[in-house]
């Protein structure tokens, strides 16, 4: 699987999809926004959306990436260098290749975890969080007859920031995909459930982060800087 790196580069506007051809994915531009405005985040923000079957299928990966913030020259080292620059931006967030592989196969279980979590399923909860004190935090939508889960990894190991990027994550899933007739329940769930039963804050400052977001992409004609690499998880 390859690992992409968000740059929180304006682009055309396009939304991208998932490999699966069946979700427009969430524009790195909005996950930095509501990353850096609201929740504040300062550090490395590994993350994971995954679609569970409610058949003997395997999970379907969404999504699964990185948020990494990042001085001027360090996109520009990431457009010139790729891999070896990544792993200097890596280090100088006391990171490495191996960690960051860790954890996010470490993430990818947690949400295998979750979605499957006796509480869960047995009380047909449409809304379950999961929080550890290893910064390993997920929360899974329960859809029609499948389930969704999104994992955040949060370094300071909080007890509410990953919990919030999940949820706004899956709420922002659901918005971008909303128009699509397939996915009306997960948006209904997103829109009419998340927000009462997450750490979600203001629900109209969420519409206006990806409003803006996708607005902002719309004007700009350059694609975002999107770093992927074969040699991590």
């Amino acid at each position: 699987m390859a690992a992409k790196v968000y740059q929180f580069q304006p682009a055309g506007f396009s939304f991208e999809r998932d490999k699966s051809g069946q979700y427009n994915l969430i524009p790195g531009e909005i996950l930095r926004d509501y990353y850096n405005k609201v929740v504040h985040g300062s550090e490395i923000g590994p993350f994971i959306i995954k679609l569970y079957y409610n058949d003997d299928r395997l999970p379907l990966v969404i999504d699964d990436g990185i948020i990494v913030p990042m001085t001027d020259k360090e996109k520009s080292d990431l457009r010139r260098y790729g891999g070896e620059a990544f792993s200097d931006i890596l280090l100088c967030h006391n990171f490495t290749i191996e960690k960051l592989t860790k954890i996010k196969k470490r993430l990818s279980d947690e949400a295998d975890k979750a979605s499957s979590d006796a509480s869960f399923v047995l009380h047909k909860k449409n809304v379950y969080q999961r929080h550890t004190d290893e910064g390993y935090d997920v929360i899974t939508l329960k859809v029609g007859n499948d389930r969704i889960s999104c994992g955040w990894y949060d370094c300071y190991r909080t007890d509410k920031l990953g919990l919030e990027m999940s949820a706004f994550m899956l709420y922002a899933l659901g918005f971008v995909n909303a128009e699509d007739e397939k996915h009306k329940e997960l948006w209904k769930v997103c829109h009419n459930i998340l927000p009462h039963s997450s750490e979600l804050k203001d629900i109209s400052i969420v519409d206006r982060i990806i409003l803006d977001g996708m607005r902002k992409l719309i004007l700009p004609n350059q694609k975002p800087i999107v770093f992927e690499s074969e040699t991590l998880w």
